[in-house]
């Protein structure tokens, strides 16, 4: 049974028992796996295993293995300033259950990962709108799903057929210049784009075309804020 080091986020946590948890790990070697960190409730010198950290793991892995066993794991750099602000923690939150909910399991994607680090980079800095860079960091995932929107009209229904979720072509030329990186936040304010509609579509997108079904509570949880 090789023993594998990877970098890693923590983007679930489930209790096991006494003294044990499940993580549900994104990885960039061995992409979203799902490990059993032995002793971790009981022993504090056995890893911090929380959210909004970025780590390296040393993972006994075996192919068709449901569940992993987690050697070792250590914290690289902790995101501090998430937990400091609502809307960095409603982003945070979202990208982790979107990544849960719509990566298959087993299978790197070395872009994505690095997308992900990039993104909980920045909505850690003080000076970032974590709306925008979730909105960014939601178009990317996208486009990694093969799914990039387009319109030969002013007036475009979404890929998904649900009433409220409409883009106009401003929205999508938007979108566009997003991914062309030549959008600022500046710019979001003097065009008066609305952001949260734009995270929302594409959020539901995401989830819709995922291989887990089911609507996610995070923002709705949020919401309530």
């Amino acid at each position: 049974m090789p023993l594998v080091k990877t970098h890693a986020f923590v983007i679930r946590t489930i209790r096991y028992s006494d003294s044990s948890k499940i993580l549900t790990l994104f990885t960039n070697e061995l992409g979203k796996i799902s490990v059993i960190h032995k002793g971790s409730r009981k022993n504090t010198k056995s890893g911090n295993s929380g959210s909004f950290s970025y780590y390296e793991a040393m993972i006994y892995f075996k192919d068709n293995r449901e569940i992993q066993l987690l050697s070792q794991i250590h914290s690289l750099r902790v995101f501090k300033n998430i937990v400091s602000d609502i809307e960095r923690l409603r982003a945070a939150y979202i990208v982790q259950e979107l990544l849960n909910k719509s990566m298959p399991s087993s299978s790197p994607n070395k872009e994505l990962f690095e997308s992900v680090f990039g993104f909980f980079q920045c909505i850690d800095s003080v000076v970032k709108n974590a709306e925008f860079e979730l909105l960014k960091f939601l178009v990317h995932f996208a486009e990694t799903h093969g799914i990039i929107p387009e319109a030969n009209s002013v007036r475009f229904e979404t890929f998904f057929a649900r009433s409220g979720f409409t883009l106009y072509k401003s929205d999508l030329d938007f979108l566009n210049s997003i991914r062309d990186e030549i959008e600022s936040e500046e710019d979001v304010i003097r065009k008066d784009i609305n952001l949260n509609k734009l995270c929302r579509i594409y959020e539901q997108l995401l989830l819709d075309n995922s291989v887990v079904s089911g609507y996610h509570r995070t923002r709705s949880v949020f919401d309530q804020f």
